[in-house]
Protein backbone atom coordinates (compact mmCIF):
# COMPACT_ATOMS: atom_id res chain seq x y z
CA UNK A 1 0.00 0.00 0.00
CA UNK A 2 3.37 2.24 0.77
CA UNK A 3 4.22 1.52 -2.84
CA UNK A 4 0.44 2.98 -4.01
CA UNK A 5 0.84 6.40 -1.97
CA UNK A 6 3.86 7.11 -3.80
CA UNK A 7 2.40 6.60 -7.32
CA UNK A 8 -0.08 8.65 -6.69
CA UNK A 9 1.37 11.98 -6.47
CA UNK A 10 2.07 11.62 -10.30
CA UNK A 11 -1.47 12.31 -11.25
CA UNK A 12 -1.79 14.75 -8.39
CA UNK A 13 1.23 16.60 -10.02
CA UNK A 14 0.32 16.14 -13.67
CA UNK A 15 -3.29 17.80 -12.46
CA UNK A 16 -1.56 20.95 -10.97
CA UNK A 17 0.79 21.01 -13.49
CA UNK A 18 -2.05 20.99 -16.20
CA UNK A 19 -4.23 23.56 -13.71
CA UNK A 20 -0.96 25.98 -13.54
CA UNK A 21 -0.96 26.13 -17.44
CA UNK A 22 -4.34 27.26 -17.56
CA UNK A 23 -4.56 29.73 -14.61
CA UNK A 24 -1.20 31.13 -15.35
CA UNK A 25 -2.75 34.12 -17.33
CA UNK A 26 -5.64 35.27 -14.50
CA UNK A 27 -3.84 38.24 -13.17
CA UNK A 28 -6.34 40.01 -10.94
CA UNK A 29 -7.23 43.61 -11.94
CA UNK A 30 -6.22 45.54 -8.78
CA UNK A 31 -3.03 43.93 -9.09
CA UNK A 32 -2.00 46.72 -11.77
CA UNK A 33 -2.42 49.45 -8.89
CA UNK A 34 0.66 47.89 -7.27
CA UNK A 35 2.72 47.54 -10.64
CA UNK A 36 2.27 51.12 -11.17
CA UNK A 37 3.01 52.45 -7.97
CA UNK A 38 5.95 50.01 -8.10
CA UNK A 39 7.25 51.00 -11.83
CA UNK A 40 6.65 54.67 -11.57
CA UNK A 41 9.33 54.32 -8.35
CA UNK A 42 11.73 52.95 -10.66
CA UNK A 43 10.57 55.62 -13.43
CA UNK A 44 10.24 58.50 -11.47
CA UNK A 45 11.92 58.38 -8.11
CA UNK A 46 8.24 58.24 -6.40
CA UNK A 47 6.60 55.36 -4.94
CA UNK A 48 3.09 57.32 -6.40
CA UNK A 49 0.10 56.25 -8.24
CA UNK A 50 0.07 59.83 -10.00
CA UNK A 51 2.89 61.22 -10.36
CA UNK A 52 3.50 64.68 -7.73
CA UNK A 53 0.32 63.02 -5.86
CA UNK A 54 1.71 60.73 -2.99
CA UNK A 55 -1.62 58.66 -1.88
CA UNK A 56 -1.43 55.44 -0.29
CA UNK A 57 -3.46 53.06 -1.94
CA UNK A 58 -1.14 50.19 -1.40
CA UNK A 59 -2.67 47.61 1.06
CA UNK A 60 0.57 45.74 0.88
CA UNK A 61 3.87 48.10 0.74
CA UNK A 62 6.22 44.69 0.41
CA UNK A 63 4.92 43.84 -2.48
CA UNK A 64 4.94 46.99 -4.04
CA UNK A 65 8.47 47.61 -3.07
CA UNK A 66 8.98 43.84 -3.79
CA UNK A 67 7.46 44.52 -7.25
CA UNK A 68 9.49 47.63 -8.20
CA UNK A 69 12.53 45.28 -7.51
CA UNK A 70 11.81 42.77 -10.03
CA UNK A 71 10.61 45.67 -12.73
CA UNK A 72 14.05 47.29 -12.35
CA UNK A 73 15.84 43.58 -12.52
CA UNK A 74 13.77 41.98 -15.53
CA UNK A 75 12.04 45.28 -16.73
CA UNK A 76 8.60 42.72 -16.66
CA UNK A 77 6.89 43.41 -13.67
CA UNK A 78 3.95 40.81 -14.04
CA UNK A 79 5.85 37.47 -15.69
CA UNK A 80 8.32 38.26 -12.79
CA UNK A 81 5.90 38.85 -10.14
CA UNK A 82 4.35 34.82 -11.70
CA UNK A 83 7.29 33.31 -11.42
CA UNK A 84 8.51 34.39 -8.06
CA UNK A 85 4.54 33.57 -6.52
CA UNK A 86 5.04 30.18 -7.99
CA UNK A 87 8.69 29.41 -6.47
CA UNK A 88 7.32 30.84 -3.56
CA UNK A 89 4.35 28.31 -3.22
CA UNK A 90 6.19 25.39 -4.96
CA UNK A 91 9.09 25.80 -1.77
CA UNK A 92 6.09 26.64 0.80
CA UNK A 93 4.50 23.19 -0.58
CA UNK A 94 7.63 21.26 -0.38
CA UNK A 95 8.13 22.07 3.43
CA UNK A 96 5.17 21.13 4.10
CA UNK A 97 5.42 17.93 2.54
CA UNK A 98 8.73 17.49 3.85
CA UNK A 99 7.66 17.88 7.31
CA UNK A 100 5.18 14.15 6.65
CA UNK A 101 8.36 12.25 5.16
CA UNK A 102 7.77 9.31 7.05
CA UNK A 103 4.12 9.19 6.02
CA UNK A 104 3.75 8.73 2.62
CA UNK A 105 -0.33 8.60 2.75
CA UNK A 106 0.36 11.90 4.56
CA UNK A 107 2.12 13.26 2.29
CA UNK A 108 -0.44 12.58 -0.12
CA UNK A 109 -3.36 14.52 1.65
CA UNK A 110 -0.79 17.20 2.28
CA UNK A 111 -0.21 18.00 -1.24
CA UNK A 112 -4.06 17.70 -2.17
CA UNK A 113 -5.16 19.96 0.66
CA UNK A 114 -1.92 22.25 -0.17
CA UNK A 115 -3.37 22.82 -3.67
CA UNK A 116 -6.58 23.65 -4.12
CA UNK A 117 -8.00 26.04 -6.92
CA UNK A 118 -8.36 29.15 -4.89
CA UNK A 119 -4.26 28.86 -3.76
CA UNK A 120 -3.36 28.14 -7.56
CA UNK A 121 -5.84 31.10 -8.77
CA UNK A 122 -3.64 33.70 -6.21
CA UNK A 123 -0.39 32.20 -6.96
CA UNK A 124 -0.93 33.54 -10.15
CA UNK A 125 -3.11 36.15 -9.46
CA UNK A 126 -0.70 39.17 -9.29
CA UNK A 127 -1.48 40.24 -5.62
CA UNK A 128 1.08 39.66 -2.14
CA UNK A 129 -1.25 36.67 -1.00
CA UNK A 130 1.64 34.28 -2.17
CA UNK A 131 4.43 36.01 -0.63
CA UNK A 132 2.31 36.34 2.80
CA UNK A 133 2.21 32.39 2.20
CA UNK A 134 5.38 31.38 2.15
CA UNK A 135 6.11 33.82 5.35
CA UNK A 136 3.32 32.39 7.20
CA UNK A 137 4.34 29.04 6.14
CA UNK A 138 7.92 29.56 6.82
CA UNK A 139 7.16 30.82 10.28
CA UNK A 140 4.96 28.22 11.95
CA UNK A 141 7.73 25.43 10.06
CA UNK A 142 10.58 27.44 12.33
CA UNK A 143 7.86 27.91 15.28
CA UNK A 144 7.52 23.72 15.46
CA UNK A 145 10.83 23.07 16.08
CA UNK A 146 11.77 21.94 19.84
CA UNK A 147 12.25 24.50 21.96
CA UNK A 148 13.81 26.95 23.48
CA UNK A 149 14.39 28.97 20.93
CA UNK A 150 18.17 30.70 20.49
CA UNK A 151 18.11 34.15 19.62
CA UNK A 152 18.81 33.73 16.26
CA UNK A 153 15.84 32.03 16.17
CA UNK A 154 13.24 33.98 17.87
CA UNK A 155 14.58 36.92 15.39
CA UNK A 156 13.77 35.04 12.59
CA UNK A 157 10.63 34.62 13.66
CA UNK A 158 9.82 38.22 14.90
CA UNK A 159 11.30 39.11 11.46
CA UNK A 160 8.85 37.37 9.55
CA UNK A 161 6.29 38.81 11.82
CA UNK A 162 7.49 42.23 10.89
CA UNK A 163 7.59 41.41 7.11
CA UNK A 164 4.42 39.86 6.79
CA UNK A 165 2.69 43.14 8.64
CA UNK A 166 4.58 44.91 6.00
CA UNK A 167 2.50 42.41 3.33
CA UNK A 168 -1.07 42.86 4.42
CA UNK A 169 -1.77 44.53 7.99
CA UNK A 170 -4.26 42.06 8.88
CA UNK A 171 -1.67 39.74 9.24
CA UNK A 172 -0.49 41.04 12.62
CA UNK A 173 -3.85 39.11 14.34
CA UNK A 174 -2.02 35.69 13.26
CA UNK A 175 1.85 36.33 14.00
CA UNK A 176 1.20 37.69 17.62
CA UNK A 177 0.02 34.39 19.12
CA UNK A 178 2.97 33.14 17.31
CA UNK A 179 5.30 35.73 18.50
CA UNK A 180 4.15 35.37 22.30
CA UNK A 181 4.75 31.62 21.48
CA UNK A 182 7.85 32.02 20.69
CA UNK A 183 8.67 34.86 23.23
CA UNK A 184 7.17 32.48 26.06
CA UNK A 185 9.96 29.81 24.67
CA UNK A 186 13.15 32.36 24.50
CA UNK A 187 16.14 31.56 26.56
CA UNK A 188 15.97 35.70 28.23
CA UNK A 189 14.52 38.88 28.50
CA UNK A 190 17.71 40.05 27.03
CA UNK A 191 17.12 37.71 23.48
CA UNK A 192 13.56 39.05 23.32
CA UNK A 193 14.45 42.54 23.68
CA UNK A 194 17.34 42.06 21.19
CA UNK A 195 14.89 40.08 18.35
CA UNK A 196 12.08 42.60 18.80
CA UNK A 197 13.91 46.11 18.20
CA UNK A 198 15.19 44.25 15.28
CA UNK A 199 12.04 43.06 13.63
CA UNK A 200 10.33 46.14 14.86
CA UNK A 201 12.67 48.69 12.49
CA UNK A 202 11.17 47.85 9.17
CA UNK A 203 7.77 48.28 10.30
CA UNK A 204 8.25 51.40 11.96
CA UNK A 205 10.16 52.82 9.18
CA UNK A 206 7.15 52.36 6.74
CA UNK A 207 4.67 53.15 9.06
CA UNK A 208 6.89 57.07 9.99
CA UNK A 209 6.82 57.12 5.98
CA UNK A 210 3.09 56.45 5.37
CA UNK A 211 2.70 59.32 7.66
CA UNK A 212 4.79 62.05 6.63
CA UNK A 213 5.09 61.21 3.02
CA UNK A 214 1.30 59.83 2.60
CA UNK A 215 -0.54 61.97 5.24
CA UNK A 216 -2.20 58.62 6.74
CA UNK A 217 -0.87 55.16 8.62
CA UNK A 218 -3.47 53.48 7.06
CA UNK A 219 -4.32 52.88 3.16
CA UNK A 220 -7.20 54.09 1.36
CA UNK A 221 -8.18 51.20 0.73
CA UNK A 222 -9.28 50.41 4.81
CA UNK A 223 -11.71 53.82 4.22
CA UNK A 224 -12.82 52.33 0.67
CA UNK A 225 -13.72 48.59 2.25
CA UNK A 226 -13.75 48.80 6.01
CA UNK A 227 -14.13 45.89 7.87
CA UNK A 228 -18.09 45.86 8.65
CA UNK A 229 -19.94 44.25 11.86
CA UNK A 230 -23.46 43.99 10.84
CA UNK A 231 -25.21 40.81 11.92
CA UNK A 232 -26.30 40.04 7.77
CA UNK A 233 -22.42 40.63 7.04
CA UNK A 234 -21.15 38.06 9.88
CA UNK A 235 -23.71 35.27 8.78
CA UNK A 236 -23.01 36.01 4.86
CA UNK A 237 -19.14 36.20 5.62
CA UNK A 238 -19.35 33.19 7.95
CA UNK A 239 -21.12 31.02 5.74
CA UNK A 240 -18.76 32.10 2.78
CA UNK A 241 -15.61 31.08 5.16
CA UNK A 242 -17.47 27.83 6.20
CA UNK A 243 -18.24 26.42 2.64
CA UNK A 244 -14.90 27.21 1.69
CA UNK A 245 -13.10 25.10 4.54
CA UNK A 246 -15.60 22.44 3.25
CA UNK A 247 -14.64 22.79 -0.28
CA UNK A 248 -10.65 22.71 0.12
CA UNK A 249 -10.84 19.67 2.13
CA UNK A 250 -10.25 21.30 5.77
CA UNK A 251 -13.57 20.01 7.02
CA UNK A 252 -14.18 16.75 5.50
CA UNK A 253 -10.32 15.61 7.23
CA UNK A 254 -11.88 16.85 10.60
CA UNK A 255 -14.95 15.00 9.97
CA UNK A 256 -12.81 11.61 9.09
CA UNK A 257 -10.63 12.51 12.73
CA UNK A 258 -14.01 12.02 14.52
CA UNK A 259 -15.51 9.45 12.35
CA UNK A 260 -13.61 7.08 11.28
CA UNK A 261 -10.54 7.12 13.67
CA UNK A 262 -11.27 8.16 17.34
CA UNK A 263 -13.22 6.56 19.76
CA UNK A 264 -15.32 8.51 21.86
CA UNK A 265 -13.99 8.26 24.98
CA UNK A 266 -10.41 9.43 24.26
CA UNK A 267 -11.48 12.11 21.92
CA UNK A 268 -11.51 15.25 24.40
CA UNK A 269 -8.08 13.92 25.78
CA UNK A 270 -6.01 13.68 22.66
CA UNK A 271 -8.02 17.28 21.58
CA UNK A 272 -6.86 19.05 24.39
CA UNK A 273 -3.19 17.66 23.61
CA UNK A 274 -3.11 18.76 20.18
CA UNK A 275 -4.28 21.86 21.51
CA UNK A 276 -1.93 22.30 23.85
CA UNK A 277 0.80 21.43 22.00
CA UNK A 278 -0.50 23.86 18.81
CA UNK A 279 -2.33 26.32 20.62
CA UNK A 280 -0.46 28.83 19.41
CA UNK A 281 -1.82 28.08 16.12
CA UNK A 282 -4.88 27.27 17.08
CA UNK A 283 -5.34 31.28 18.04
CA UNK A 284 -3.67 32.52 15.24
CA UNK A 285 -6.40 30.55 12.58
CA UNK A 286 -9.12 31.47 15.18
CA UNK A 287 -8.17 35.13 14.97
CA UNK A 288 -7.96 35.39 11.30
CA UNK A 289 -11.48 33.24 10.63
CA UNK A 290 -13.07 36.07 13.16
CA UNK A 291 -11.69 39.24 11.11
CA UNK A 292 -12.53 37.57 8.00
CA UNK A 293 -16.17 37.58 9.34
CA UNK A 294 -16.11 41.26 8.78
CA UNK A 295 -14.79 41.42 5.58
CA UNK A 296 -14.27 37.61 3.38
CA UNK A 297 -16.81 38.62 0.79
CA UNK A 298 -15.57 42.35 -0.24
CA UNK A 299 -14.78 43.18 -3.29
CA UNK A 300 -11.01 41.16 -4.45
CA UNK A 301 -11.59 39.02 -2.15
CA UNK A 302 -12.99 35.82 -3.87
CA UNK A 303 -12.29 32.55 -4.31
CA UNK A 304 -11.31 32.77 -0.17
CA UNK A 305 -8.34 35.41 -0.81
CA UNK A 306 -8.07 36.50 2.59
CA UNK A 307 -7.77 33.08 4.23
CA UNK A 308 -5.51 31.42 1.30
CA UNK A 309 -1.98 32.63 2.69
CA UNK A 310 -3.25 30.83 5.90
CA UNK A 311 -4.06 27.19 4.17
CA UNK A 312 -0.43 25.73 4.56
CA UNK A 313 -0.53 26.37 8.14
CA UNK A 314 -4.23 25.08 8.43
CA UNK A 315 -3.31 21.90 6.61
CA UNK A 316 -0.16 21.22 8.87
CA UNK A 317 -2.80 21.75 12.10
CA UNK A 318 -5.42 19.33 10.43
CA UNK A 319 -2.92 16.50 8.98
CA UNK A 320 -0.75 16.66 12.56
CA UNK A 321 -4.23 16.29 14.21
CA UNK A 322 -5.19 12.95 12.15
CA UNK A 323 -1.47 11.93 12.45
CA UNK A 324 -2.28 11.79 16.44
CA UNK A 325 -5.82 10.77 15.75
CA UNK A 326 -4.62 7.73 13.88
CA UNK A 327 -1.84 6.94 16.86
CA UNK A 328 -4.64 7.33 19.34
CA UNK A 329 -7.18 5.36 18.13
CA UNK A 330 -4.33 2.39 16.81
CA UNK A 331 -6.17 2.31 13.39
CA UNK A 332 -3.22 1.55 10.53
CA UNK A 333 -4.28 3.69 7.63
CA UNK A 334 -1.41 1.88 6.00
CA UNK A 335 -2.99 -1.63 6.03
CA UNK A 336 -6.35 -3.57 6.29
CA UNK A 337 -9.99 -1.49 5.86
CA UNK A 338 -8.72 1.61 7.13
CA UNK A 339 -6.34 1.76 4.72
CA UNK A 340 -9.04 1.30 1.40
CA UNK A 341 -11.25 3.43 3.25
CA UNK A 342 -8.56 6.54 3.23
CA UNK A 343 -7.83 5.34 -0.44
CA UNK A 344 -10.98 6.36 -1.10
CA UNK A 345 -11.61 9.53 1.13
CA UNK A 346 -7.91 10.95 -0.81
CA UNK A 347 -9.22 9.61 -4.52
CA UNK A 348 -12.39 11.58 -4.17
CA UNK A 349 -10.87 14.59 -2.93
CA UNK A 350 -8.58 14.50 -6.04
CA UNK A 351 -11.89 14.40 -8.08
CA UNK A 352 -13.99 17.04 -6.20
CA UNK A 353 -10.41 19.08 -6.71
CA UNK A 354 -10.47 18.48 -10.29
CA UNK A 355 -14.17 19.73 -11.09
CA UNK A 356 -13.69 22.69 -8.72
CA UNK A 357 -10.13 23.39 -11.12
CA UNK A 358 -12.47 23.03 -14.05
CA UNK A 359 -15.14 25.32 -12.95
CA UNK A 360 -13.24 28.05 -11.64
CA UNK A 361 -11.68 28.49 -15.14
CA UNK A 362 -14.99 27.89 -16.93
CA UNK A 363 -17.60 29.39 -14.89
CA UNK A 364 -16.55 31.29 -11.37
CA UNK A 365 -13.48 32.58 -10.11
CA UNK A 366 -15.01 32.18 -6.97
CA UNK A 367 -14.68 28.93 -7.13
CA UNK A 368 -18.19 26.82 -6.66
CA UNK A 369 -19.66 29.02 -3.50
CA UNK A 370 -22.91 30.29 -3.90
CA UNK A 371 -21.97 33.28 -2.00
CA UNK A 372 -19.20 36.18 -2.74
CA UNK A 373 -18.33 37.91 -5.84
CA UNK A 374 -18.21 36.96 -9.81
CA UNK A 375 -19.93 34.07 -9.27
CA UNK A 376 -20.65 33.53 -13.40
CA UNK A 377 -17.19 34.79 -14.80
CA UNK A 378 -14.71 31.95 -15.10
CA UNK A 379 -10.81 33.02 -15.84
CA UNK A 380 -11.00 32.65 -19.14
CA UNK A 381 -13.66 35.45 -19.23
CA UNK A 382 -11.93 37.52 -16.92
CA UNK A 383 -8.69 37.15 -18.61
CA UNK A 384 -11.10 38.91 -21.72
CA UNK A 385 -12.34 41.33 -19.48
CA UNK A 386 -9.15 42.51 -18.73
CA UNK A 387 -7.63 42.58 -22.82
CA UNK A 388 -11.06 45.38 -23.57
CA UNK A 389 -9.49 47.34 -20.75
CA UNK A 390 -6.03 47.16 -22.19
CA UNK A 391 -7.59 48.12 -25.59
CA UNK A 392 -9.74 50.93 -24.09
CA UNK A 393 -6.75 52.36 -22.34
CA UNK A 394 -5.21 52.12 -26.08
CA UNK A 395 -8.25 53.45 -27.49
CA UNK A 396 -7.39 56.55 -24.98
CA UNK A 397 -4.33 56.97 -25.65
CA UNK A 398 -4.51 57.33 -29.61
CA UNK A 399 -7.32 59.81 -28.89
CA UNK A 400 -5.76 61.95 -26.65
CA UNK A 401 -2.74 62.28 -29.17
CA UNK A 402 -5.11 63.28 -31.80
CA UNK A 403 -7.24 65.89 -29.85
CA UNK A 404 -4.68 67.61 -27.82
CA UNK A 405 -1.22 66.85 -29.69
CA UNK A 406 1.32 68.11 -27.07
CA UNK A 407 -1.02 69.29 -24.28
CA UNK A 408 0.99 70.35 -21.16
CA UNK A 409 -0.87 67.85 -19.21
CA UNK A 410 -1.76 64.65 -19.11
CA UNK A 411 -5.34 63.68 -19.82
CA UNK A 412 -7.79 63.28 -16.90
CA UNK A 413 -9.43 59.61 -16.75
CA UNK A 414 -12.05 58.49 -14.48
CA UNK A 415 -12.28 54.66 -14.05
CA UNK A 416 -14.22 52.07 -12.11
CA UNK A 417 -11.08 50.28 -12.51
CA UNK A 418 -8.13 51.78 -11.48
CA UNK A 419 -5.58 48.34 -12.40
CA UNK A 420 -5.03 47.85 -16.46
CA UNK A 421 -5.99 50.53 -18.18
CA UNK A 422 -4.16 53.01 -15.95
CA UNK A 423 -1.32 50.38 -16.33
CA UNK A 424 -1.38 50.61 -19.93
CA UNK A 425 -1.85 54.06 -20.26
CA UNK A 426 1.21 55.37 -17.83
CA UNK A 427 1.11 59.41 -18.62
CA UNK A 428 -2.59 59.45 -17.72
CA UNK A 429 -4.11 60.99 -14.81
CA UNK A 430 -6.89 58.96 -12.68
CA UNK A 431 -9.69 59.37 -10.87
CA UNK A 432 -10.81 56.51 -8.82
CA UNK A 433 -12.04 56.15 -5.08
CA UNK A 434 -8.45 54.18 -3.72
CA UNK A 435 -6.25 56.14 -5.96
CA UNK A 436 -7.53 59.45 -5.87
CA UNK A 437 -9.35 58.99 -2.22
CA UNK A 438 -10.56 62.36 -0.69
CA UNK A 439 -13.61 63.50 1.39
CA UNK A 440 -14.62 65.72 -1.66
CA UNK A 441 -14.28 63.06 -3.92
CA UNK A 442 -17.54 61.36 -5.56
CA UNK A 443 -17.67 59.48 -8.85
CA UNK A 444 -20.62 61.26 -10.60
CA UNK A 445 -19.31 64.54 -9.90
CA UNK A 446 -15.91 63.83 -11.07
CA UNK A 447 -16.75 63.22 -13.89
CA UNK A 448 -16.87 67.06 -14.83
CA UNK A 449 -13.39 67.13 -13.98
CA UNK A 450 -12.07 64.44 -16.42
CA UNK A 451 -10.98 64.17 -19.83
CA UNK A 452 -12.63 60.56 -20.44
CA UNK A 453 -15.17 58.79 -18.61
CA UNK A 454 -14.73 54.88 -18.31
CA UNK A 455 -17.99 53.28 -18.04
CA UNK A 456 -19.54 49.66 -17.67
CA UNK A 457 -23.24 49.62 -17.86
CA UNK A 458 -25.72 48.54 -16.89
CA UNK A 459 -23.62 47.41 -14.14
CA UNK A 460 -22.18 50.21 -12.46
CA UNK A 461 -26.13 51.97 -13.60
CA UNK A 462 -27.36 53.14 -17.06
CA UNK A 463 -25.28 55.20 -19.44
CA UNK A 464 -27.12 58.14 -18.19
CA UNK A 465 -27.13 57.75 -14.47
CA UNK A 466 -22.78 57.57 -15.64
CA UNK A 467 -22.68 60.70 -17.46
CA UNK A 468 -22.84 64.03 -15.20
CA UNK A 469 -24.17 66.27 -17.98
CA UNK A 470 -26.13 64.91 -21.08
CA UNK A 471 -24.98 61.74 -23.28
CA UNK A 472 -25.32 64.49 -26.15
CA UNK A 473 -22.34 66.34 -24.45
CA UNK A 474 -19.57 64.01 -24.63
CA UNK A 475 -18.14 61.72 -27.41
CA UNK A 476 -18.19 58.13 -28.14
CA UNK A 477 -14.44 57.04 -27.95
CA UNK A 478 -14.58 53.36 -27.65
CA UNK A 479 -17.31 50.43 -27.39
CA UNK A 480 -16.98 47.09 -26.55
CA UNK A 481 -19.57 44.52 -25.30
CA UNK A 482 -19.07 41.15 -23.53
CA UNK A 483 -21.08 38.88 -21.06
CA UNK A 484 -20.02 39.80 -18.21
CA UNK A 485 -20.47 37.46 -14.74
CA UNK A 486 -23.32 36.43 -16.30
CA UNK A 487 -25.02 39.44 -18.22
CA UNK A 488 -24.21 41.15 -21.13
CA UNK A 489 -22.25 44.81 -20.17
CA UNK A 490 -21.37 47.65 -22.33
CA UNK A 491 -17.96 48.77 -21.70
CA UNK A 492 -17.93 52.65 -22.93
CA UNK A 493 -15.69 55.55 -23.24
CA UNK A 494 -16.99 59.04 -23.02
CA UNK A 495 -14.74 62.11 -24.55
CA UNK A 496 -15.39 65.10 -22.04
CA UNK A 497 -14.52 68.01 -24.67
CA UNK A 498 -15.48 70.65 -21.52
CA UNK A 499 -13.92 69.56 -18.50
CA UNK A 500 -13.94 71.44 -15.71
CA UNK A 501 -10.55 72.54 -13.51
CA UNK A 502 -8.56 69.65 -11.71
CA UNK A 503 -10.14 70.19 -8.57
CA UNK A 504 -8.19 67.78 -6.38
CA UNK A 505 -5.23 68.71 -3.84
CA UNK A 506 -1.67 67.03 -4.23
CA UNK A 507 -1.96 65.74 -0.39
CA UNK A 508 -4.77 63.46 0.95
CA UNK A 509 -5.33 65.30 4.24
CA UNK A 510 -5.44 68.61 2.35
CA UNK A 511 -9.20 70.60 1.18
CA UNK A 512 -10.36 70.36 -2.35
CA UNK A 513 -8.93 73.18 -4.37
CA UNK A 514 -12.72 74.01 -5.51
CA UNK A 515 -14.37 71.81 -2.57
CA UNK A 516 -17.30 74.00 -2.12
CA UNK A 517 -17.90 73.45 -6.26
CA UNK A 518 -17.72 69.90 -6.20
CA UNK A 519 -20.19 69.77 -2.80
CA UNK A 520 -22.73 72.45 -4.74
Amino acid sequence: MRNFFYYLHLPILILLGITAVFYFNFTAEDAYITYRYAENWINTGSLVYNAGEPINAMTSPLHAIFSAALFFATGNTVLSNKIISLALLLFSALRVWYRYREHLHLQVLAVILLLPPCVLLWTFGGLETPILLFLTTITVILALRPPPFSLNGLSVIFLLAGLAFLTRYDSILFFLPIALYGASKSKSIKHIVIALAAAAILPLAWLVVSLYYYGDLLPTSFYVKTPEGNLGGLISNGLYIASYLLYIGIVPVVALVFVLLVPKHRTLDMLYQHFKSLWWLYVGLLLEILYGLTMATHHMMFSFRFFVPYIPSTVILVVDLLRRASETGKVNLLAGRPAYLFTGFLLCLMLFQLYQNAYTYNHSINGISSIGEYRALGIRDYVGFMQILKQEASAIEKHWAVTNGDSARRPRIITYAAGMLPYTYRESYIYEQLVSYRHCHERYRQGLYADYIHILAPRLGQIDEQLPRPEDRYFLVSSYEMVFDGSMQNFLVYYNPQPEEHNLSSRIYEPCEQGAQAAN
